[in-house]
């Protein structure tokens, strides 16, 4: 190859231009092509989607929520039934756990002598109030009988027994839970619903006395 003297001798710079002025162009078509061409979520249609959103709150939690409180309140209740029990059985006193249905709350009380105290226990001296919308429907011990209103009570003996009790907890939703005290194991049996729970078995006269608390 014969060098001609008349050629412009063509540098790294003017490479790199030339190079850079074809390559430009190129670059842009594609990078026009690949472009995304779908637009955003306009305000409108976010506005929609939350509006939606929101009316599924407002008509779908609140069923479900009723329902878990119902739970959740026989759950607490169940817990401080126990407590108050194994209070009972370990400090050799007796304990009354009294339920107001018409302010739906209920406390326990420790008899102390010929008068009655608040048990000296933290988790069992408060007074407990039922969440909003749930109410006791009716309780029945064995001394009051049936009780829709008023206040009901409930003795723990010291020997770890209990009187036979039901207490039945419901909403504005119509759920209902039902809880069914054993006097012997003091066990809490639960029900869903209203019914009247299996007749119990017949008390044995040589336990009578210690099962059936003596009257007020």
């Amino acid at each position: 190859m014969m060098f001609d003297p008349c050629e412009k001798i063509v540098g790294p710079e003017t490479l790199t231009q030339r190079v850079t002025f074809r390559t430009a162009p190129l670059l842009s078509y594609q990078l026009h092509n690949y472009a995304p061409s779908e637009k955003g979520f306009t305000l409108i249609e976010i506005s929609l989607v939350l509006f939606l959103f929101g009316v599924i709150l407002v008509y779908v939690l609140p069923k479900v929520d009723r329902s878990h409180d119902v739970a959740s309140s026989a759950r607490q209740l169940i817990g401080m039934i126990r407590g108050v029990s194994l209070a009972a059985s370990s400090s050799k006193q007796t304990y009354t756990l009294y339920f107001d249905l018409d302010q739906r709350a209920y406390w326990a009380m420790t008899l102390d002598g010929q008068s009655e105290r608040r048990p000296s226990n933290s988790a069992l001296a408060g007074r407990i109030p039922l969440p909003d919308q749930i109410r006791f429907l009716n309780i029945t011990t064995f001394r009051q009988g049936t009780l829709t209103s008023g206040v009901a009570s409930i003795r723990f003996l010291p020997v770890g027994r209990t009187e036979r009790a039901v207490i039945r907890l419901g909403n504005q939703s119509a759920a209902v839970l039902t809880l069914v005290l054993n006097p012997l194991t003091g066990a809490v049996r639960v029900l869903e619903g209203s019914a009247d729970p299996e007749a119990p078995d017949p008390i044995p006269d040589r336990l009578r006395p210690i099962v059936v608390p003596p009257p007020s």
